[in-house]
């Protein structure tokens, strides 16, 4: 019997619209593939030659995004924007120049593709050795004016309620 209307599955059709699915999804996974390695991999080969001595800290950011397609983000009063800093670095990449710039402060800094993100370095929790030698160990239960500890007055209260049924 041979069945040729419209739902028929024809092989070389079925091959066809096969092979032509495989290679768009080829080629989806290769430019996928590609705009997220170029975007990794664009502040490890931008390379910079930078020799500035007595230079602001903005004047050496607006350098950098002048000279490349990074954007530089931080909020003001994270960073002295004024303080007097020395750079030196030739054929480096921005990572080397922020950790100059940064260097014996207590800012850090995050790229994400294009963007430079200045941040505070958080203070740690941990006490230091100095503190911990003063450490003074309280113990002891807190009450209210009547003599009850925290929850108990109410307690009591509803105690003494069901004795009287």
């Amino acid at each position: 019997m041979n069945n040729h209307g419209i739902f028929s599955p024809d092989r070389t059709k079925v091959r066809t619209l096969l092979s032509i699915k495989s290679i768009f999804l080829f080629l989806l996974f290769t430019f996928a593939f590609e705009m997220a390695y170029a975007s990794s991999v664009y502040s490890q080969t931008k390379v910079f030659t930078m020799q500035s001595a007595e230079k602001t800290v903005l004047q050496v950011f607006k350098e950098i995004e002048k000279n490349s397609e990074f954007i530089i983000f931080y909020r003001d009063g994270v960073i002295d924007l004024n303080r007097k800093v020395s750079v030196n670095v030739v054929n480096q990449s921005v990572d080397k120049i922020l950790e100059q710039l940064l260097a014996h402060t207590d800012n850090g800094f995050t790229i994400k593709d294009r963007q430079i993100i200045i941040y505070k370095k958080e203070t740690s929790a941990t006490p230091s050795v100095s503190q911990q030698k003063n450490k003074i160990k309280v113990t002891g239960v807190v009450t209210d004016a009547k003599g009850y500890a925290h929850g108990e007055s109410r307690f009591r209260r509803q105690r003494k309620c069901h004795r009287s049924f």
